[in-house]
């Protein structure tokens, strides 16, 4: 419950910043965040993406694990959601396991809501690993992440991700 109200939450302080932004909405940027606050918490969670990108690509599951929120949920392709901590814990060693992998993602779109205290990135991946026969492999494809302040630091509520190679 705590999740889909964080989501609802999330859409609305987001339109609700953009109408603020956009002289809209009756209401003035004083009510929210600063445009130069915005712009830093803006500029603080593409670090924090990017720093989760490096940890993952090191293959250093406690770190890449650790950008979770507790009640974070990833939404992989062509698998059920891991809607707990241990379900995510799995979900990024096996990933992290694949023989011949190199990962790495980037935000090209990052937006804060005017409470600072939720956001979203999305972006473009990269994926190799190995198939059966050990030839490298390589997907690429976009994402979508929802992030929250939790003790004053970015951690990810929703990590969803699909790919942009068609199926077979």
């Amino acid at each position: 419950m705590t999740t889909k109200i964080t989501r609802w939450t999330l859409g609305f302080l987001l339109m609700t910043g953009a109408a603020v932004a956009c002289g809209q909405g009756g209401a003035t940027a004083e009510a929210g965040k600063s445009t130069s606050d915005r712009s830093k918490a803006e500029a603080e969670l593409r670090a924090t993406d990017l720093a989760w990108s490096a940890a993952a690509s090191r293959k250093d599951v406690d770190a890449t694990v650790a950008f979770m929120a507790n009640d974070g949920e990833t939404l992989a392709p062509n698998e059920p959601a891991a809607k707990d901590k241990a379900a995510v814990r799995t979900g990024w060693v096996n990933l992290l396991g694949l023989p011949g992998l190199a990962i790495d993602w980037r935000p090209l779109r990052v937006q804060v809501a005017a409470s600072g205290e939720l956001g979203f990135t999305s972006g473009i991946y990269t994926l190799t690993s190995n198939d059966a026969n050990g030839k490298p492999v390589t997907d690429r494809g976009k994402y979508l992440e929802v992030w929250t302040k939790v003790d004053g630091q970015w951690r990810c509520l929703s990590d969803a991700y699909s790919s942009d190679i068609p199926l077979p």
